[in-house]
């Protein structure tokens, strides 16, 4: 790296990349630019302006560059009290994760649809949901709101992440032709001194810089623990889970859930917990919450009846949904609930009574008390985003998030209740999920549309990249029903997050949902989330004839790590495109690759195939360093996850599986005998499987 000045800027030089960085920092309620920059010493430099002296420290960790703005005590007025002037990133390919507005029309019934869709923005307009952005310009419309944005030129790759803290998030923003700016906004006024306002990284490997990013700027705002790795992944969300959302919406009642959840059982399937989800509130004309009593027309005998009821046909786990600000609205101000803990709350932006940020430790609870004592095990926390609307001009955003997500983190904790969070992909959100590990990955599910569908599994992949760095991702619930089903469930057995379903009563899909799981109800879940592959970052899946493809990876004791890749045909037209599966960096040099649904094996060499309109191919990468690797049990999606361990000599095998089951084997040596299992085919070699512990002879 090269820093120079240059008059009012400050030049990074980062080779084939070079920013020219324009530092505004307010006094007195304005933005001043520089009318001196000098350098002090190292890569610190002092910003002389009309009002006095501020500093400007770049940090540099590793592949990671950290500015960083320290002042005597400065005012903002309009809660802006820094922006980076940022010109000169120039790329040939831009993926840019913006969270400005919803897909305009994007919940109409119409079914073709084009996106990405650009339409001017307010300064104060955002959108609950992060929208991925492939393009060759960064010509966005100037009030987008940018979380992050990856770039590419000659074979190398830039990431550019704001940072929030100390009250402020920050994003990226004020586009014009040729610059933007780095943002820090709090949407209060403020004193204020530090602040650490931008992190990039160039590299080779975008997975590399993205999470050396992430990994260094969580570490300098002492944060580190907050990283995905660094959390627990809930014990529950290990299981398949049903949702009533989509099944029922605003008519959910304790028999319609009995009587759902009864019909899957029905099925054959093992649920591990049940979510209700919106519709249960007793709610005021205005749409504000009266109670934490449900609607008794709707729960005649209360929540400890329905999931008493849950339990004993043998699911584990009871969830409820809930809002961040209660529900969408607030508590009624003239209700009982509001007048006994009308200390722990205050109005809102939106004129309901919402938790005070200080008091939301007492407030959740309270509540969650409640909610452990009627039998749930977990709340869903929609409407994250509501944060910088209901308390602005109140509280600093990102102060008021760090609260809320404390308190009601820390009082889940304590109630032994865990989070999934929704509606969340705000910076001030991201940055402060204290202990929860799950989290929604893009924008809801929309059943029974083809090109939402598409659009749904483009949003989720590409959104993957940043997500997984802080929590799991979850790709939400889907319906079995779906003309998409099968590739909304491939999708999901790969993610590595949590597979919910929406399902209809008597309109589940046993079949395409029973691979997912082990006998006892357990997810074969991969071992990290899945991401775009390396060929397919920069480019658009849903515009571009090409398929969207993701990888993850499961390590087996004894053999080493396999690469799982999902390939799938998004493109908006009802055409094909061709697929490679190559071993890219993720295997050594001696591999094999088993097709899922061709059911064919391939040896040290790619994969070609044509993919038809709405189809999806699964396929495993297996290390192949000894005369026999086992692929996994055929009647589960993630097929490596089947294997315990494996130890194999020199003239046997000896291979530990999960369940009774077919097991794929291939070996370049004849087998003569096999122990716990008979030989039903030699090419693939598949064994069904009497016992769980199969030995193999040659």
């Amino acid at each position: 790296m090269d820093v120079k000045v240059s008059e009012n800027s400050i030049i990074l030089d980062l080779p084939p990349f070079s920013l020219s960085i324009t530092p505004k920092v307010s006094a007195n309620g304005a933005l001043l630019e520089a009318n001196r920059i000098s350098k002090i010493s190292g890569y610190s430099f002092l910003l002389e302006d009309d009002v006095g002296v501020n500093k400007l420290e770049i940090l540099k960790r590793g592949s990671v560059i950290i500015l960083r703005i320290k002042t005597n005590k400065r005012y903002t007025s309009n809660g802006i009290p820094v922006i980076l002037g940022i010109s000169g990133l120039y790329a040939d390919k831009f993926l840019v994760f913006h969270f400005s507005h919803d897909p305009p029309g994007y919940f109409s019934k119409r079914e073709e649809y084009e996106y990405p869709t650009y339409k001017e923005v307010g300064e104060k307009d955002y959108s609950p949901w992060s929208y991925p952005i492939h393009t060759d310009k960064l010509n966005l419309p100037r009030y987008y709101k940018v979380s992050q944005l990856l770039a590419h030129k000659d074979n190398k790759n830039i990431f550019l992440l704001p940072l929030s803290n100390n009250g402020f998030r920050g994003i990226l923003s004020i586009f014009k032709e040729d610059s933007f700016s780095a943002v820090m906004e709090g949407e209060k006024d403020r004193v204020w001194s530090d602040l650490y306002v931008l992190a990039l990284a160039v590299g080779d490997d975008v997975y590399q810089i993205i999470e050396e990013t992430y990994r260094e700027v969580f570490h300098v705002l002492g944060k580190e623990y907050l990283l995905r790795e660094n959390k627990d992944f809930p014990e529950l969300f290990e299981y398949l889970g049903w949702c009533s959302w989509n099944a029922l919406y605003h008519s959910v009642s304790d028999d319609k859930v009995i009587e759902i959840t009864e019909s899957i059982l029905r099925k054959g399937l093992k649920l591990g917990y049940v979510l209700i989800d919106d519709g249960w509130q007793d709610l005021t004309e205005e749409k504000r919450m009266k109670s934490f009593i449900p609607d008794t027309r709707k729960f005649i005998g209360g929540f400890p009846e329905v999931c008493l009821k849950l339990k004993s046909m043998g699911v584990k786990w009871a969830g409820l949904w809930h809002t961040i600000n209660v529900y969408w609205r607030g508590i009624d101000p003239s209700s009982t609930l509001a007048k006994s803990l009308k200390d722990l709350l205050e109005y809102g932006n939106n004129n309901g009574l919402i938790p005070s940020p200080d008091k939301s430790y007492v407030f959740f609870d309270i509540w969650y008390k409640l909610l452990k004592k009627w039998g749930f095990d977990f709340v869903k926390v929609d409407n994250q985003n509501s944060i910088a609307y209901e308390y602005r001009g109140k509280y600093l955003i990102e102060d008021a998030a760090s609260k809320i997500h404390k308190g009601l983190e820390s009082s889940a904790y304590i109630n032994d209740i865990e989070v999934l969070n929704c509606m969340d992909q705000q910076p001030e959100n991201v940055f402060n999920w204290y202990r929860s590990n799950v989290s929604r990955n893009s924008n809801d599910y929309i059943p029974n549309m083809i090109s939402r569908g598409k659009l749904h599994l483009y949003f989720n992949a590409y959104n993957a990249l940043w997500m997984s760095q802080v929590t799991w991702p979850d790709w939400d619930m889907f319906q079995s029903s779906d003309p998409l089903a099968l590739q909304h469930v491939i999708a999901r057995a790969i993610s590595g997050g949590p597979v919910y379903i929406t399902d209809e009563k008597d309109k589940i899909k046993a079949e395409l949902l029973k691979p997912l799981i082990f006998s006892d109800g357990r997810l074969a879940r991969p071992d990290i989330p899945a991401l775009p592959t390396p060929d397919i970052i920069y480019r658009d899946p849903y515009n571009e004839k090409v398929p969207l493809k993701i990888f993850s990876q499961v390590t087996v004791p004894g053999v080493g790590r396999y690469t799982l890749i999902a390939a799938f045909n998004v493109y908006k037209g009802d055409e094909s495109v061709e697929v490679e599966i190559r071993s890219y960096d993720f295997q050594g040099e001696n591999y094999v690759i088993y097709e899922y649904f061709g059911k064919k094996v391939y040896i040290d060499q790619s994969v070609k195939k044509v993919l038809g309109p709405k189809e999806v191919e699964l396929y495993v990468i297996a290390p192949f360093d000894n005369w026999l690797v086992p692929i996994g049990l055929e009647e589960i999606y993630i097929m490596p996850k089947s294997i315990e361990y494996a130890n194999i000599f020199e003239d046997e095998a000896v291979i530990k599986i999960r369940d009774l089951g077919t097991l794929v084997v291939y070996s370049d040596k004849e087998i003569k005998k096999v122990e716990g299992g008979q030989i039903l085919s030699k090419k693939p070699l598949k064994i069904k499987c009497t016992d769980l512990v199969v030995r193999l002879k040659v």
